[in-house]
């Protein structure tokens, strides 16, 4: 059973706070007690080596060095150790979304690349989040309300990520477009109702060049 889920030494980086979150909602199927796990970071008292071998621990950004076939399902850490660079190109929120399968989910695919771009490409803002997440805890906030603030963004991105695929799909799934021929060239229009959420930026991602609104 998991009972504390330990990132690497403070502060946090976001990506770490979304992989705490990912676990922590949809993680209790695969790994027992996460979803009331503690969260925290590493300290100078902590023995990596030890927390590795530890069957309540799950291990965020660190660990890799002693990963083996035995604990891999409790290391999600994209460093790479003994010569295995085969996670260099994820970060610790995309490698628990592919053992969680979030990748298949398009709202949540789309969230993990943006969280994944600002690892790699520091300092920047992806969500808004990830420079905020630092000066949070620089400025004194516990882990918890750093979650807590991390949370309400990302969720509010995935219901709008939500209200964009189901509104695409409703302009796929009616066929709602129609030729117009204007200088020899075919542009689309769309015909769409004005009580879905994102139905005219969907509309604009389907490639209309031309959107009605019907109210």
């Amino acid at each position: 059973m998991i009972t504390q889920i330990v990132a690497h030494g403070s502060p946090a980086h976001l990506d770490e706070v979304v992989a705490y979150i990912e676990l922590r909602d949809m993680g209790e199927l695969t790994l027992h007690g996460i979803d009331t796990a503690t969260f925290r970071c590493l300290t100078k008292e902590d023995d990596v080596a030890e927390l590795a071998e530890r069957e309540d621990t799950v291990l965020l950004g660190t660990g890799a060095a002693f990963r083996k076939e035995n604990n891999s399902h409790r290391i999600f850490d994209e460093h790479v150790a003994n010569g295995d660079a085969s996670r260099r190109g994820e970060c610790t929120a995309t490698l628990v979304g592919k053992r969680l399968g979030l990748e298949e989910d398009p709202a949540w695919a789309r969230i993990l690349n943006y969280v994944l771009h600002t690892d790699k490409n520091p300092p920047n803002l992806t969500l808004g989040l990830a420079e905020t997440v630092m000066r949070l805890q620089q400025h004194g906030k516990n882990l918890s309300a750093i979650v807590s603030y991390v949370e309400t963004a990302l969720y509010a991105t995935l219901a709008e990520q939500g209200d964009f695929a189901k509104a695409l799909r409703e302009i796929i799934d009616r066929e709602q477009a129609e030729g117009l021929v204007i200088g020899g060239e075919t542009l689309k229009i769309v015909v769409v109702d004005n009580e879905t959420p994102r139905i005219v930026q969907a509309a604009r991602f389907f490639g209309a060049a031309v959107t009605i609104m019907r109210s």
